[in-house]
């Protein structure tokens, strides 16, 4: 029996339209129905016999006719039936830190932030579906101060920042820790205020702003600033920060990616970013006639080697587009999720796990791969995935889940068939 999945780049969730296969008398297959010569045809129904698969006999058997079928070889006995269900599969959360230079120069930048953090940035990444979170590490608004950032509601729970109130309310959606950062110092800031060796002026997060992390998620940081890291190379700061915590990975292979809004000269279009393929640029940007004190070569070391993008902080006229393509950017790596609950069977049906197989495109529109079924994670083999029945789950082998989250929008078929799909174990 067959399902089809509808999987679209960007969802934070995606519906599995599942075929389950049942028997006609709501018991499991046998796995016997699709043997024989051909299909055959019965008294309620039909089934098609459509391509084989790797260690499926035979092929899949659709019921194509009605709630019953026939047998491969004679049409003697009820063959396997399909029953729509829905399932849900996430995308992996991901943990945005926001570090913003509060040294005099940025007063319009910072402005500008403040109006598209809600608009341009959270909004896109409420309607992409991914369970987003923002860590802002830069001073918070009071009366009278300037060069701070007060953000407002739905992002935070701040209704409104006019007047600023006393300190940043925070949601679930929205943390900030509240501290001067100068504009040399952000990287080192950035790594003392991790475990609260440097404290927030509220006292709001007495362990650090590592403690809003979320273990599952993703990281993602975003620096924004008119200069550069003094006292802290890259090459430093990946030291650094891998050394706080494992959810960034190694030195070798760190777990983050590292936007960049700086004083890089601009391109042609001088909303478009710079790639992570593009060398490290020297120009300094020069759009709304903005003084900027350096392009960053620090932060663009970071962008590059972490597959980050980076922006001209002189366009924040325009930081709608620039919030809105590092919105998509952080939505469209959001990794998936490589565990799939399997649905409940519709009423007085039931299922046999020993015959899913799953069915991977890595972008929604090359040919298909198929993984066989691991009798469990110790005989995982590459395209395989396995079953934990306890769990009521269906789990990408580990080789196999980093191989889709490379897709660009990846497709995802779970296929309940009539016959078990277990691979070869390892030797």
């Amino acid at each position: 029996m067959s399902k089809g999945v509808c999987w679209r780049a960007g969802q934070g969730f995606v519906a599995l339209s599942l075929l389950l296969a049942c028997s006609a008398n709501s018991e499991p297959s046998s796995g016997n129905n699709n043997t024989g010569a051909g299909p055959g045809t019965g008294t309620s129904g039909s089934a098609t016999i459509i391509g084989g698969l790797p260690g499926i006999a035979g092929g899949l058997v659709v019921d194509v006719g009605g709630s019953g079928g026939a047998s491969g070889s004679g049409g003697a006995g009820p063959s396997c039936a399909t029953v729509p269900v829905t399932a849900m599969v996430t995308r992996a959360p991901v943990d945005i830190i926001v570090a913003i230079d509060n040294s005099g120069s940025m007063q319009e930048e910072i402005d500008a932030v403040e109006r598209n953090l809600n608009v341009n940035f959270a909004n896109i990444l409420e309607a992409s579906g991914v369970d987003y979170r923002v860590i802002v590490i830069s001073r918070h608004e009071e009366q009278g101060r300037k060069t701070s950032i007060c953000v407002t509601a739905p992002l935070s729970a701040n209704p409104s920042c006019e007047p600023p109130p006393d300190q940043p309310a925070f949601t679930e959606r929205f943390y900030q820790y509240s501290l001067k950062v100068e504009s040399l110092n952000s990287l080192v800031i950035v790594v003392d205020t991790f475990d609260g060796t440097e404290q927030d002026e509220y006292d709001l997060a007495p362990q650090g702003w590592g403690m809003w992390l979320r273990p599952n998620a993703s990281k993602v940081f975003l620096e924004i600033t008119d200069d550069n890291s003094a006292e802290m190379t890259a090459a430093e700061f990946t030291a650094a920060i891998v050394a706080k915590s494992p959810q960034f990975g190694t030195t070798a292979t760190p777990n983050f990616r590292f936007h960049s809004i700086i004083g890089i000269g601009e391109k042609p279009n001088p909303t478009e970013p710079w790639l992570p393929d593009e060398p490290i640029q020297t120009s300094l940007c020069t759009g709304n006639n903005d003084i900027v004190e350096n392009p960053g070569p620090v932060y663009q070391e970071l962008s590059r080697a972490t597959g980050g993008l980076r922006f001209p902080l002189c366009q924040f006229t325009a930081f709608d587009a620039v919030f809105d393509k590092i919105a998509k950017d952080v939505a469209s790596h959001a990794v998936i999720d490589c565990e799939f609950p399997v649905p409940l069977p519709p009423m007085g049906k039931t299922l046999d796990l020993s015959t899913v197989a799953v069915s991977y495109t890595p972008d929604g529109v090359a040919p298909p791969k198929t993984y066989g079924q691991a009798m469990s994670l110790a005989q995982c083999v590459p395209d395989a995935f396995y079953v934990d029945a306890a769990a009521n789950k269906i789990l990408l082998c580990p080789d196999t889940c980093a191989a889709a989250q490379q897709g660009s929008a990846p497709k995802i078929d779970v296929l309940f068939t009539c016959e078990p799909t277990f691979v070869r174990p390892p030797e």
